[in-house]
């Protein structure tokens, strides 16, 4: 039986696509409208634009941020991959074809597949894995699009482009897969709480003695209550859904503006420090480029923040399936404001997409394996452990700020 989703789902999922519909035509219209503006200026903006909206949902509990961010490392790789990928994106549309960094981007579910298979211990049956081949067939084409930029742009290299919009279709995916086995751990953490509590409410009931209980029994009932829930456990339990995908993100997010000051600073062209420096200035001076840059920030956050709050009810491989989506979104909305004609193949594609995405949530609902999980005890012990967790978020803010090219050094 096919299992359809909530109403709240459809609807946060509405929102996520038309704002990262936003946040793609005007970081393409940024980017490429004027070459002294930075790709890593834009992360940087993405980052707090996050914290501001987490903030705002949560009504200003900046609490519930810190809480998060400081109750375990996991969200500090979290906030590692989420500002890779982010940064990624932005260079592979800074540096490459737009079209082609689609084209990559949405084979994302295969490489979800993967990493959930690997660090979650996820099975897909043969019929799941069939059905995101014409998912992904439909995407690429419906995506791609002859490159329509200068071919005497120095700066422009297809190749680079495909190859940072690969990397950042890793860093998503690894962002999706860890967020995941931490909601697992902290599944498993709860669980054993839960237990403990019930086996100490049950002693506690049989040493009582009969003139006692009366009195007791609502005082013994919030007790165990408070010690099956735990602190955060029972905040959780009061929040929202967004709420407590806000939390999340708003944790991500603080801890990926640190992260993203850093790509900021290890610009070796010193294009971004002269950026973010003048960043006020060209604001107020009307930059057409840099309100663009700031439109597609905001939008990126608002339809982030739904992708958190929506990774909460879906498996990472059924995410990242409505992440590349999108990317037909993205197209289509490009083609109605930009003025952006669709060829002939690009239709054929979307169509095979919509198909492919009607298939893959038939056969994917009805998998006998969906529900199994056993998450990897290695990546969960990695992910406990403050010095290994930070020295890698360090190491890959540092790889992706001095390795990836630069525009401006490609002469």
């Amino acid at each position: 039986m096919v299992s359809m989703p909530s109403p709240g789902l459809v609807a946060l999922i509405v929102v996520w696509y038309a704002l990262s519909s936003g946040y793609s035509i005007y970081a393409k219209i940024g980017l490429r409208e004027d070459r002294t503006v930075s790709d890593a200026v834009l992360t940087l903006l993405q980052m707090v634009f996050g914290v501001l909206s987490s903030i705002a949902v949560l009504r200003g509990n900046v609490r519930a941020i810190w809480a998060e961010l400081s109750a375990s490392p996991t969200l500090l790789a979290v906030a590692a991959a989420y500002t890779a990928g982010a940064a990624l994106t932005s260079a592979s549309m800074a540096l490459g074809s737009v079209a082609i960094a689609y084209v990559v981007k949405s084979t994302e579910p295969l490489g979800s597949v993967a990493l959930s298979r690997l660090l979650l211990g996820q099975r897909f049956s043969i019929g799941t894995l069939a059905a995101l081949v014409p998912l992904c067939l439909g995407l690429v084409l419906a995506c791609y699009s002859p490159p329509a930029e200068p071919s005497g742009d120095s700066d422009f290299s297809p190749g680079l482009g495909a190859m940072l919009a690969l990397a950042a279709n890793m860093g998503m995916s690894v962002r999706n897969v860890t967020t995941k086995l931490r909601q697992e751990a902290a599944k498993a953490a709860d669980g054993a709480h839960e237990a403990q509590a019930t086996e100490a409410s049950t002693g506690a009931a049989a040493e009582r003695l009969p003139d006692q209980e009366e009195g007791e029994e609502e005082d013994s009932g919030k007790e165990a209550v408070a010690v099956a829930a735990g602190p955060a456990a029972g905040a959780e339990g009061r929040a929202s859904a967004l709420s407590r995908g806000a939390a999340v993100f708003g944790a991500v997010s603080l801890a990926g503006l640190v992260l993203a000051a850093g790509l900021v600073a290890m610009d070796p062209t010193g294009v971004s420090q002269a950026h973010l420096q003048s960043l006020p200035r060209r604001l107020s001076e009307g930059s057409d480029a840099d309100r663009n840059l700031v439109l597609s920030a905001a939008c990126h956050a608002g339809y982030t923040l739904c992708s958190f709050t929506a990774l909460r009810q879906l498996e990472p491989a059924s995410h990242a399936v409505v992440t590349a989506l999108k990317q037909l979104l993205v197209i289509v909305a490009a083609a109605l404001l930009l003025g952006s004609p669709m060829t002939w193949v690009q239709c054929l594609g979307a169509a095979m997409a919509v198909g492919g995405v009607a298939l893959y949530g038939a056969v994917r609902s009805a998998d006998p394996l969906k529900e199994a999980l056993a998450p990897s005890s290695a990546a969960l012990s990695f992910l406990s452990s403050w010095p290994v967790v930070g020295a890698a978020a360090i190491g890959t803010t540092a790889s992706v700020a001095l390795l990836r090219p630069y525009p401006g050094l490609m002469q």
